[in-house]
This record gives structure tokens, C-alpha cells and sequence, in this order.
């Protein structure tokens, strides 16, 4: 029982945005194949879990991006879980080149469900007992405070595609990124120059709806977004800097 896993990997074309470069919905779809791999060998896959009546869900994405990769660059993919918290788990991510130079580096937190009650589950009742987790963290500071105090208009929306949907029928979480950037030209997205990028997910949405999106700009020179539907209810929080 391995506390971390490792993967080895040639950064494929189909995996490569206009700049040659991993895109950063692509970096975040090789995080989450990770981290259901790893949970695969802890004995916490999507099989696993249903056996328990329960499954999980992500509620929080933060991504550093330093340099990220070229086409067929060769690097290395590392996830390791954190101690676990009653209700919540996080996983961290590095990628790294081969000279051990860190490219992007994430965290993400989990929570468990039970498919009976709705409810949460305690994550140490489905984390393998004795399992030794690993000290270092990816990203030490913590998650963002992003608070309701958006523009009133929405300056875009975007429809929730066939193709953005996962197993348990909800927008997969690495769609969120790909929506979001569906929304600005690549001169716009250049400008960004994104170092740091957070995803707050508040609740799932569904092949058919409409996000609309509303943003902020924040006092240290990010742009904070939200995702909400036609009647108000917030589907997810983005930070940007």
C-alpha cells in the first residue's frame, strides 16, 4: 500500500493547447487520472466506493502553474493524499520535468457521500487503515475565500454538453475549466498570464443547463468569477491570478 504514486509520461499532442504546451483543463483531466488511479490502489475506486453506498466528490481545485510542458516533453506525475480532516480529504498533485524542476503543482479537496442518506461520510472510514501518509504539500496556503459580491449583469453563458458530463451524469470537474476559458479569445487568455487558479465547486449542474457568468475584479489583481444558473443558484466559484 503505497502512499503516493508516480507515473511516467511523454506529453501527448492530444493533450497540447494552441501553444504547443499542456493545456490547463488537460493538466487538470492528468491530476484527476491520477488520483483515481492511486485511489484505485488504496482501494477507494468508483467500484470500491459504491460497494460502501457512498462516493466521492470534489469540492475544491487549486492549480500553480510555472512552466508547463511541450509536446512529447518527458515528466513525471506524483499524487500523494493528506491526513484526513472528519469530513474532508485533500490530495495533492506535482508534475514535474526530468531534471526535477516543478511545472504545476495542486491540491484538491474531497469529500464522501452516501448515496442512501445524502449525507456526508466520515473519510476515515473508507481510507485504508494504516496507510502512511506524506508530510509535503504541494500547495501550503490555503484555499481561497471567494464571497457572493459579483457584477450584477452576466458577461457570458455557456450550455452544458454531452461531452461534459462524468460517470455520475454531473459536469465532470476538469469541464469547469474548459468552460471557462471557452469564453475568452486566446490574445485574452495570453493576457491573463494565469500563475494561480482555484475552482470552488457549490453544486453539480447538468447536460442542458445554462451557466451564467458573472466576475470581480480583486484588490491584489485577480479576477474572481462565479457560475450560476437563470434562477440564482451558484454552481462554482473560479479565482484567477
Amino acid at each position: 500500500m503505497k502512499p503516493s504514486l508516480t507515473q511516467e509520461m511523454n506529453i501527448p499532442s492530444s493533450r497540447c493547447d494552441y501553444s504547443g504546451r499542456l493545456g490547463i483543463s488537460d493538466c487538470v483531466d492528468l491530476f484527476l487520472d491520477i488520483a483515481a488511479a492511486h485511489a484505485h490502489d488504496l482501494g477507494m475506486s468508483e467500484d470500491a466506493m459504491a460497494e460502501k453506498h457512498c462516493f466521492w466528490v470534489c469540492a475544491k481545485t487549486r492549480i500553480h502553474f510555472y512552466q508547463m510542458p511541450k509536446i512529447m516533453e518527458k515528466v513525471l506525475l506524483m499524487t500523494w493524499p493528506e491526513n484526513t480532516e472528519r469530513f474532508s480529504a485533500n490530495r495533492d498533485y506535482e508534475l514535474t520535468a526530468e531534471d526535477g524542476t516543478v511545472m504545476a503543482a495542486g491540491k484538491t479537496q474531497w469529500a464522501v457521500v452516501s448515496t442512501e442518506t445524502g449525507k456526508l461520510v466520515q473519510t476515515d472510514t473508507v481510507f485504508p487503515a494504516g496507510l502512511q501518509y506524506i508530510e509535503k504539500r504541494s500547495c501550503p496556503e490555503p484555499f481561497a475565500r471567494i464571497r457572493d459580491r459579483f457584477d450584477e449583469e452576466a458577461f457570458a453563458s455557456y450550455r452544458v454538453k454531452s461531452t461534459d458530463i462524468d460517470i455520475n451524469h454531473h459536469m465532470n470537474n476538469a469541464r469547469y475549466f474548459t468552460a471557462i476559458f471557452s469564453l475568452f479569445s486566446i490574445e485574452e487568455i495570453e493576457a491573463m498570464n494565469i500563475k494561480v487558479m482555484e475552482v470552488q465547486y457549490k453544486n453539480p449542474c447538468f447536460e442542458g443547463d445554462v451557466l451564467h457568468f458573472f466576475k470581480h475584479e480583486t484588490d491584489d489583481g485577480g479576477t474572481e468569477y462565479k457560475a450560476a444558473l437563470s434562477d440564482g443558484k451558484i454552481i462554482a466559484f473560479f479565482r484567477v491570478n
